[in-house]
């Protein structure tokens, strides 16, 4: 059986250690940590609002990410913002990902004005 002041050692290191947190990762698409960049994916994915079209370029950019997960989250995001996939599958091989993302890209260079967002379409 432990004595007192063992135990209260214990249970004072248990809430120093709870207490420490690690910083949070700044959500935003250019963030080069996935978890902060995945966030600032997700984020814009649920927007209800017209979408800049830089932060269009940036999903679509995302979707030749090393890191599939990333990926996936900005085809989600994508889908959710334009009602299209444009054939983009985030685990398929990566010549069959740059043929989708040649597609996005074709369709982001025929919208009217780069500087009107895109409309998130109704559902």
């Amino acid at each position: 059986m432990m004595d007192k002041k063992r135990i209260i050692s214990v249970l004072l290191g248990l809430l120093m250690v709870g207490g420490c947190t690690l910083a949070r990762e700044e959500s935003s698409l250019t963030n080069r940590h996935a978890a902060g960049k995945i966030s600032a994916i997700k984020r814009l994915g649920e927007s209800h609002r017209p979408v800049p079209k830089a932060d269009l370029s940036r999903l679509i950019d995302e979707l030749s990410s090393d890191d599939p997960a990333v990926r996936l989250y900005a085809i989600e995001a994508l889908e959710k913002l334009t009602g299209q996939t444009r054939g983009y599958h985030y685990f398929d091989n990566p010549e069959a990902r740059a043929q989708a993302l040649s597609n996005w890209h074709e369709w982001l260079s025929g919208q009217q004005d780069p500087y009107d967002p895109v409309r998130v379409p109704v559902k």
